[in-house]
């Protein structure tokens, strides 16, 4: 290329779009200075053909000029019109096409020419060899399909070194992204409410639905809770407008009872949505998985957790089933922040969201499934209300960690870290090489710990997670300069809780992560994900205490108290209370057996006992905790038979006969009264006396 480098570029291309699907390539022009530019006579090249503005196009410091071939469907993608179109009635008048100008898929480079010629600004990407005039060592890697290449920014202002460095984020831009910020909200006391999976998750999740009035706006990666389809379906009833958004192709796909959820809340009018892209079909999918998982209620209550709205993840019970950790906010402008989240990826106009009527696998004919039951409905933790200021700062993923993963900016020069995962992968690679690095919240717990920091990592030990999250146990302990500041470990295969599904930390004890992110490079980069960061010693002591709960193993057997040995009298009954049983934990069964002779008769905090026959009886009470560990205790009856005083040597009366002794006792009694009135009749002194009057 002929052509030389300007000296100091005042406006760049920031963003290009090659890759596309449906004719629907674009470009941008950023001003990255303080003065204002006219396009006119500007063009951009690729070496083969050539755009020429050739009408009064002003750039202002900080504005953005964006060149589409397709404004449908960049209106549709991004929900705003371009700056100019190639397909618009009378663009003849602003653009002049020079030569064979269009962005090739495989490689190709795009240059910005000033008005005199020189090269303001270039990019190179793909398969590109030559050497290029402002464009040093190797391109950007080839985009993949759907995939939008985006300049870096420093303090607002594209970065320009005129290499890859430039363009290369660690997060992902596809076709119709977002870049949401992640405010802070201060919040006054009683504003947060923490709660825990499975203790009291489903309490607080269904009891905010239950208060609901005008709208509840719901974002999950899977759907099938029957207690909150149940109760959307009354609030439907009571006029409340429901919107549900749900990943349209979880992970092994969607199961039954979620497409019979999802269809029974359609046919009653609630609005559910699905995103699921189809590259084949031109259909590009904005994010990568849907996995974020939140709730807006009236728009003034927030819900974030870690936990789907599913059986496991909101279980009625109350103590087996998924760890997972929520926070309810009560803030109007957090609601509507979420709700601004959800409308954006929830939007019509985008392809790739589609209404569930639309669904293949929607079923008109879908009926509930039946529901299931809590077996245990004790918990061990209830949820929490602040009673202080708090603050928290919403992230929302892949917006959040443009750089890196935002976790790393609140892990630095920390004095501690708990940590409790799902999934965490040792290596990663990037989006850029197939190289593989070091998990960098893996490095950052290391470079913790070699300072000092108490660092406690806890990670699921479910079959399909243990080799994976044992590698990064084993990287832990074998990189770390003190075993008593790093701990890492698996969760206890003995613990209640069926599967670690938490992706919660706790730092220096006042910031407590509530999240849907794994450990994994995509879940930052790619996936929408949501994150809320608490600021709070009073709710991190909380969520401390439920982590020390999985932390610690219980190996402390249960108080087993059955109650004193009796004597019962023959036909006779009473009821056994557990009431005196304790545990450090949580007791989570009993069973009585009542005659010891190895079978259960129940199950509950107390039994009857009936004393149908006489002699000595053993009843055995068998108390056990919620990670195992037993007690037993017994209770000795002896049931007797009533005796006559003096008569001990009076055969027993069989029980069936027990019924005649008050009969008996009454006819004896009578008797005797009237023989005594009898005789006292034939008293002579009687006689005289009734002569006398």
């Amino acid at each position: 290329m002929s052509a030389t480098a300007a000296e100091s570029p005042g406006v760049v291309i920031s963003e290009f779009y090659p890759c596309a699907l449906s004719g629907d390539e674009y470009f941008s022009i950023s001003c990255r200075d303080d003065s204002y530019f006219c396009l006119r006579n500007w063009s951009v090249t690729d070496g083969e053909g050539e755009m020429r503005f050739i009408s009064d196009l002003w750039l202002f410091p900080g504005n953005t000029l964006t060149v589409t071939y397709n404004a449908t469907s960049f209106w549709n993608a991004y929900n705003r019109l371009p700056g100019l179109s190639m397909d618009s009635p009378g663009i003849e008048s602003h653009v002049a096409i020079i030569g064979s100008f269009r962005l090739a898929d495989a490689g190709d480079s795009l240059s910005l020419l000033s008005s005199d010629g020189k090269i303001s600004d270039t990019v190179a990407y793909g398969s590109v060899n030559e050497s290029l005039a402002g464009w040093s060592g190797p391109p950007i890697p080839s985009l993949r399909k759907g995939e939008v290449g985006k300049r870096l920014q420093v303090d607002g202002l594209p970065l320009d070194t005129d290499t890859a460095a430039d363009w290369e984020p660690f997060r992902e831009f596809r076709y119709g992204y977002t870049e949401f910020s992640s405010p802070k909200f201060e919040l006054p006391a009683g504003a947060v409410t923490a709660f825990t999976s499975p203790d009291c998750s489903l309490d607080v999740v269904a009891g905010a639905i239950d208060l609901a009035r005008t709208d509840i706006w719901i974002c999950t990666y899977e759907f099938s809770s029957d207690p909150i389809c149940e109760r959307l379906l009354e609030a439907t009833d009571r006029g409340v407008k429901v919107r549900l958004l749900v990943d349209g192709a979880p992970a092994g796909g969607m199961n039954e009872e979620e497409i019979a959820f999802l269809s029974v809340l359609r046919l009653a009018g609630c609005d559910i949505r699905t995103v699921n892209g189809n590259l084949s079909r031109g259909v590009v999918q904005h994010v990568g998985a849907l996995h974020a998982k939140y709730l807006v209620i009236d728009s003034s209550r927030s819900i974030v957790m870690s936990e789907n709205l599913v059986e496991d993840g909101l279980p009625q019970d109350r103590i087996f089933g998924n760890r997972g950790w929520g926070v309810m906010v009560s803030d109007i402008d957090l609601a509507g922040y979420l709700r601004g989240l959800f409308d954006s990826d929830a939007r019509r106009s985008r392809l790739d969201v589609s209404d569930w009527r639309l669904d293949p696998r929607f079923n008109a004919s879908s009926v509930l499934p039946l529901p299931s039951r809590a077996v245990y409905d004790q918990a061990l933790l209830a949820p929490f209300l602040s009673t202080e200021q708090a603050s928290v700062t919403v992230v929302p993923s892949p917006d959040g960690s443009v750089r890196h993963p935002y976790l790393l900016d609140f892990m630095q020069a920390v004095s501690s870290v708990a940590v409790e995962q799902f999934q965490a992968d040792l290596y990663w690679t990037s989006r850029w090489t197939s190289e593989r690095h070091l998990n960098p919240l893996v490095r950052s717990l290391l470079d913790s710990a070699s300072r000092g920091v108490e660092t406690k990592v806890l990670l699921d030990s479910s079959w399909f997670n243990s080799g994976r999250n044992m590698q990064v146990v084993n990287c832990l302990e074998e990189n770390s300069t003190s075993s008593q500041l790093m701990m890492s470990g698996l969760l206890d295969e003995r613990s209640p809780i069926t599967l670690l599904h938490n992706k919660g930390t706790v730092i220096d004890g006042r910031i407590s992560a509530i999240s849907s992110n794994n450990w994994v490079s995509a879940s930052f980069s790619r996936n929408r994900e949501l994150a809320i960061m608490v600021e709070s010693q009073e709710v991190a002591s909380y969520f401390l205490k439920a982590f020390s709960f999985d932390w610690l193993p219980d190996v402390t057997p249960p108080v087993c108290d059955a109650g004193s040995d009796l004597e019962l009298m023959l036909g006779r009954s009473v009821v056994f209370d557990a009431s005196s049983c304790s545990d450090d934990r949580l007791i989570a069964e009993y069973s009585w057996d009542i005659d010891a002779d190895g079978i259960v008769d129940s199950r509950d905090d107390r039994a009857l006992f009936e004393g149908t026959v006489p002699g000595q009886h053993v009843v055995v009470l068998k108390v056990t905790d919620a990670w195992g560990n037993s007690a037993v205790d017994e209770i000795r009856v002896k049931v007797v038979s009533p005796t006559p005083i003096g008569d001990e040597n009076r055969a027993i009366v069989p029980p069936r006969m027990l019924w005649l002794i008050p009969a008996l006792i009454a006819a004896g009694a009578l008797v005797t009264r009237m023989a005594r009135k009898r005789k006292r009749g034939t008293d002579p002194r009687n006689l005289n006396h009734r002569a006398r009057y």
